[in-house]
């Protein structure tokens, strides 16, 4: 509403001199009106971003927060009224938008971002951690044939040239580590954290994670976990939409659709774009 006060602020006046109303606007700051609008303008940015859902969207709640937390921090130029907004905005940040370890491992999961900057030491530990559990979990269930299935991607020494006569009867420390699913994680996840890779026009607010991690066959440990984490929402207004357009769907006269009907209804309704555009 502001943002479009502004953009005909113009008009508004020039018809309120013209009927000789000009002072219902007179106490209104054209200045204050802006940096309004500049204080706002990120956090419905940031709430359309997590409200997606054509993309994965909570990898993006920790950049989120560390744009907003900065975006609050108060600057020189700021007035008055301002400073006091981004300190009492500032307060409900902190107290409502919590970064826990998963918030935190799910950042994780964009390639970009993987050395968790803006995170302090102690959470950058605890996600690290939490999702080496995750990973270790899968190796644990995978069995035998998830680390043969890492181990085909683990860098490994060059082969012996030449093996004597009891080679058999060698102790073999690489295949004990290699089938040993701690040791497979943390080299899994060393090589992922490792990796040097420019990604250009990658979109973070699209489906270029997912693209990602689809092709990421060299890290299938990570693969599984990503798969798993970023199919989580980050907010509930995609479904909370999907439940509008039901409703919208189920009226007096439809009441005797079939279950599967309506679900192919609210289906084709949410992904319209797909199939007709």
């Amino acid at each position: 509403m502001l943002e479009s006060y502004l953009k005909s602020a113009h008009e508004v006046q020039q018809i309120l001199i013209d009927n000789g109303k000009l002072q219902k606007i007179s106490n209104i700051e054209i200045s204050i009106v802006q940096e309004l609008v500049n204080l706002l303008k990120p956090f419905l940015e940031c709430s359309t971003s997590l409200s997606g859902d054509k993309y994965p969207t909570i990898h993006l709640v920790a950049p989120w927060f560390l744009t907003l937390r900065r975006h609050l921090q108060q600057e020189e130029s700021d007035s008055a009224e301002i400073r006091l907004l981004k300190q009492q905005g500032l307060t409900c940040l902190q107290e409502y938008m919590k970064i826990d370890s998963f918030l935190w491992s799910a950042y994780l999961f964009n390639p970009r971002f993987k050395s968790l900057k803006g995170a302090i030491d102690e959470e950058r530990k605890d996600a690290y951690d939490r999702t080496k559990a995750l990973m270790l979990s899968f190796a644990g269930t995978a069995g035998k044939d998830s680390c043969d299935s890492v181990r085909n991607f683990v860098p490994r020494g060059p082969p012996i040239a030449k093996k004597g006569k009891f080679a058999e009867f060698e102790d073999s420390w690489d295949e004990e580590e290699a089938d040993d699913p701690e040791v497979v994680v943390k080299k899994e996840f060393d090589s992922y954290l490792g990796m040097k890779k420019k990604f250009d026009d990658f979109d973070d607010e699209g489906p270029d994670v997912l693209e990602f991690w689809c092709g990421a066959t060299q890290f299938p440990l990570l693969r599984k976990v990503a798969q798993r984490i970023l199919s989580i929402p980050a907010s509930q207004a995609s479904d909370e939409r999907v439940f509008s357009s039901t409703g919208l769907t189920l009226t007096a006269r439809r009441t005797e659709l079939s279950g599967s009907t309506l679900s192919n209804l609210t289906f084709v309704h949410k992904n319209y774009d797909l199939f007709f555009c």
